[in-house]
């Protein structure tokens, strides 16, 4: 398995943990969703592959990248892992960006001085990339600042720098969510073109998911840190087994079948919310007494699981 994360915690000083008991696993090839509301802790799962954790954070579970452990290995081994097997697609292009050095320095910097190699071999693997990216001009974009570029050709730059070192992993946090739709369809498909080419595991956050069942092969729902429901996309998109998901897909518009909007009430809760039973027990239409005195467990359905004390097998 390329990635294995195993019984992730994660606390960081609040009344409950950023993450608590999160396993999933990302195999060769496969690209598996991470679908939750703000603050669910999906950006937490992919940082801590690269072990860019909270300081001072408490940590217990396993996060296996190729079997290795990312939260025992060595400062060398780390440097490793992030220099050349992981790579991550961040948000917003332009903060991954320093504005005052043109696009060719961003792309060649890292593989002069962490792959080791020259400045000739460096510029031409970065011409390479922009035009694997679907980039006009390679040649020209490499002597132009990040302000001459569009939104959709940052995020294409981004994502050449990405590949750089041919990782077996990508970890893409929201990498759409900032464009706009023409563009989001752009860019989503050259991460399909470029995920089936080489045959890279893709870790792909959003907070839409219609998006995630469309992109994904599978996906994990998260709320509050816990994993609510795992599913390959299309048996989840089709029948979601968790009140949460349904909430999710009933409160986002379809073109497809007009319907009215139904916002999941109340609000996301915050790190100082504690839960004796299941934390979104104060927001479901359906919860029951056992759901506020008893932490459901996963229970399995089609394809998958759902922690639910009322879900039905």
């Amino acid at each position: 398995m390329l990635l294995s994360v195993e019984g992730l915690t994660i606390e960081a000083g609040g009344s409950r943990p950023i993450l608590r008991e999160v396993s999933l696993s990302v195999g060769q090839g496969e690209i598996v969703g991470l679908v939750g509301e703000s603050g669910s802790g999906k950006s937490t799962i992919a940082r801590s592959v690269l072990r860019l954790l909270p300081q001072h954070a408490r940590v217990s579970g396993r996060v296996l990248v190729e079997g290795d452990d990312v939260l025992t290995m060595d400062p060398g081994a780390l440097r490793n892992l992030r220099a050349s097997r992981v790579s991550m697609i961040y948000q917003d292009p332009r903060s991954s960006l320093n504005p005052v050095r043109r696009i060719g320095d961003f792309l060649t910097e890292r593989m002069v001085h962490t792959l080791g190699r020259s400045k000739a071999e460096a510029r031409a693997r970065a011409l390479e990339l922009l035009t694997a990216v679907g980039m006009r001009e390679p040649e020209l974009r490499l002597r132009q600042y990040p302000h001459e570029l569009s939104g959709g050709m940052l995020q294409r730059v981004v994502i050449a720098a990405a590949l750089a070192a041919d990782p077996a992993l990508l970890l893409a946090d929201e990498a759409t969510s900032a464009l706009d739709v023409t563009t989001q369809a752009e860019t989503l498909a050259l991460l399909r073109k470029v995920q089936s080419e080489r045959g890279l595991g893709m870790l792909f956050i959003t907070h839409d998911l219609h998006l995630a069942a469309a992109f994904c092969d599978r996906v994990h729902v998260l709320y509050a840190g816990t994993v609510v429901e795992s599913r390959p996309a299309k048996e989840l998109f089709d029948d979601p087994r968790h009140p949460y998901t349904a909430g999710l897909l009933a409160c986002t518009p379809d073109l497809a079948d007009p319907r009215p909007i139904q916002p999941i009430p109340g609000r996301p809760p915050s790190l100082d919310d504690v839960f004796d039973g299941c934390p979104f027990a104060p927001r479901c239409p359906h919860a029951a007494d056992v759901c506020l005195t008893g932490r459901p467990e996963p229970v399995t359905v089609a394809g998958g699981s759902a922690a639910c004390h009322l879900v039905e097998v």
